[in-house]
């Protein structure tokens, strides 16, 4: 069943009690019972209705997006729906369609937006598994892991919440470490530092030299750099080269972004980079007096800090900026100890680097279920049940992917 769109210029059909499902509603989750946009019993009587486990899979743009609905509703013209008959199981056809996605796209209609007609989506043909019960039980097993992921998304995002609460108490004083009471002062930027800015184009020019370009990007997304993690490659002239370099200690801020909270982000220069300049999207600090060098990129990331450059910020709507006259007087509170300093730093590093390990976990496991929907969902791998535990009757190297999620789980 394709959907439709009851009128949105009839009040009386909209914010009520039933889902009405949209592309941008799908987004994670695997159930869904709740929408952006509700329907009224009398906007319902107007949609296609749909019984609870339903398949909703989208089909246009962002095309194999999918999930399930768990209650009665309705969804819009740019999703396909599923009701599966008696001999598919509702969950296994959310993985089955979640594994042939790119199936899918690749076989959309070429047009300028990515579309499949409900003509051509009810052509599609993909191997399935026969036996009800053993898609149950794939479903079983897959769904194990996706508690898995989900427990671990979790995880991370609570880590990254009481790191972000602890840097709130340690990088404005009004928490301090034992055994440290030494003076904290307020400073501008200027005090503690110079700022350059002009950096190197994204451009390749015949005659000048190859270089590693430090993009926005790389700031905006890290909070420390490396030269074995910048990948772009440009050319520079030789005073360019002079003027642009990255040297170990310095301090890189991101001027500009789209929206005005999300401005200043800073991350520091971990080592030197030789061959390697900075982008002119991006504007370099770099420190008079010595600074614990991990503590120079947490410093600046505390929200009174970071509310400062919000609020000189300058722009319509599309891009806001905050020029460089106005970056030397944002002001920031430190401690004079670099021993406090080191002392603070050290604490979210560790904060960091168990998160950093967490979200290698995370991938590993995207992919050990991928594997699985590999194997489990072309018939390559078949299951067995035995008391609810699956065991599976292929090689050991799968069995390692299955002992390996348990332990996990166990931990």
């Amino acid at each position: 069943i394709t959907g439709n769109t009851p009128s949105t210029q009839v009040n009386e059909y909209w914010n009520g009690e039933y889902c009405w499902i949209t592309p941008s509603d799908l987004k994670d989750n695997k159930y869904y019972f709740k929408s952006d946009r509700q329907l009224t019993t009398r906007g319902l009587s107007k949609a296609r209705v749909l019984p609870p486990n339903t398949l909703l899979v989208t089909c246009i743009a962002s095309i194999g997006k999918n999930g399930i609905l768990t209650v009665n509703g309705a969804c819009n013209q740019q999703i396909n729906a599923i009701i599966p008959n008696k001999n598919f199981n509702i969950d296994y056809l959310y993985y089955l369609f979640n594994f042939n996605k790119n199936y899918m796209l690749a076989n959309a209609g070429i047009t300028a937006t990515p579309l499949i007609s409900k003509k051509e989506f009810e052509k599609f043909q993909f191997i399935a598994e026969n036996d009800i019960s053993v898609q149950e039980e794939i479903s079983y097993c897959l769904s194990d892991m996706d508690l898995l992921i989900v427990n671990l998304k979790n995880l991370i995002k609570k880590k990254k919440l009481i790191k972000q609460g602890v840097m709130q108490e340690l990088l404005t004083g009004k928490k301090r470490l034992p055994g440290f009471n030494g003076k904290w002062v307020k400073k501008e930027l200027q005090e503690l530092g110079d700022f350059t800015s002009g950096g190197v184009d994204k451009k390749s020019i015949p005659g000048q030299k190859s270089v590693k370009l430090l993009n926005f990007l790389d700031v905006y997304h890290r909070d420390f750099i490396f030269k074995n993690e910048l990948y772009h490659i440009v050319t520079a002239s030789d005073a360019q080269i002079k003027k642009c370099t990255l040297k170990k200690g310095d301090l890189f801020f991101t001027p500009s972004s789209e929206l005005q909270t999300d401005l200043a982000l800073s991350a520091v220069v971990m080592e030197d980079c030789p061959g390697c300049v900075y982008s002119y999207h991006i504007t370099r600090f770099r420190f008079k007096d010595n600074f614990d060098i991990k503590f120079k990129s947490y410093m600046f990331n505390n929200k009174e800090f970071l509310d400062q450059a919000s609020l000189i910020a300058e722009g319509s709507g599309k891009r806001y900026v905050v020029n460089l006259s106005k970056f030397k007087t944002l002001t920031i509170t430190y401690p004079t100890d670099i021993k406090e300093q080191s002392a603070i730093a050290e604490i979210l590093w560790d904060f960091d680097q168990e998160i950093n390990f967490l979200e290698q976990d995370l991938e590993k496991y995207k992919n050990i279920k991928q594997g699985m929907m590999e194997q489990l969902l072309t018939g390559k791998i078949r299951l067995i049940e035995s008391n609810k535990n699956i065991q599976s009757i292929s090689d050991k190297k799968h069995n390692q992917h299955f002992d390996d999620a348990v332990v996990f789980a166990n931990i």
